[in-house]
């Protein structure tokens, strides 16, 4: 009961996060989310990444999935690209825009 509480705290934490960095709202469209095409973004590469994030490492691997997901169909595809590659961190990256309320609703269910 305890650790399904912490594992949620985590995951909730972990969505305030990105919405908190968020990306820009240029948007990476499908081929960044499947990393097809285009030299778009990695979604292995990019939960790697997020993994390696001091305030993600107790989230669930679902979860980083999740949240991953919700990245790349919201996010710029070069700054991402420029995250995984180590050249931005995380909180480099910009708000959501125009997507943002879209964006949210995502991530609150990536956490749930």
């Amino acid at each position: 009961m305890r650790l399904s509480r912490i594992v949620r705290g985590a995951a909730l934490t972990a969505t305030a996060l990105i919405l908190a960095s968020g990306v820009s709202a240029c948007g990476g469209g499908d081929d960044a989310a499947t990393g097809g095409g285009g030299g778009g973004v990695d979604k292995a590469a990019l939960i790697s990444k997020l993994k390696a994030e001091p305030d993600y490492k107790d989230v669930p691997d679902t979860g980083l999935d999740c949240l991953a997901g919700v990245f790349l169909k919201y996010g710029d595809e070069a700054g991402l690209k420029a995250y995984v590659e180590g050249k931005d961190k995380l909180n480099d990256l910009q708000a959501f825009g125009a997507s943002e309320a879209q964006a949210k609703i995502e991530a609150v269910k990536c956490a749930t």
